[in-house]
C-alpha cells in the first residue's frame, strides 16, 4: 500500500472512531431505546462512514493529470484552463468533486 492510500486509510478510521466514540458515550437514558431507534443510529452511521469514504476515494484521483481533449480543427492538446469544483450527488450523499478542464 502506497503512502497516499496508507494516509487516507487511517483518516477514514480516526473518522469512523470519533463517530463510534459519539455514540457509545451517549448517557444512559438512552439504554432504553427501541431496536427502530439503534437501526435509525446504526443507519446514520453507515451514510456517514459511506460519504467519508466516497469523499475520500474522490480525493485519490484527484492528484492525477490526464491528457486534455484534442481541438477537431487543428489536432493539438486544448490548453489547461485550470481545476474547477462541482457538487455530486452519489448514492452515498453529495461528493465535492475536482477536476481539470482544457
Amino acid at each position: 500500500m502506497n503512502e497516499a492510500k496508507a494516509e487516507l486509510k487511517a483518516k477514514v478510521l480516526r473518522q469512523y472512531e470519533v463517530l463510534l466514540d459519539e455514540v457509545l458515550s451517549r448517557d444512559e437514558s438512552q439504554a432504553g431505546q427501541t431496536l427502530e431507534a439503534i437501526e435509525e443510529e446504526a443507519l446514520h452511521i453507515r451514510s456517514e462512514i459511506g460519504q467519508q469514504v466516497t469523499r475520500a476515494l474522490v480525493g485519490l484521483n484527484r492528484g492525477q493529470e490526464v491528457r486534455g481533449p484534442c481541438c477537431e480543427r487543428c489536432g493539438r492538446e486544448m490548453p489547461y484552463k485550470g481545476r474547477k469544483h462541482r457538487y455530486v450527488q452519489t448514492r452515498s450523499g453529495t461528493v465535492e468533486v475536482e477536476r481539470a478542464y482544457s
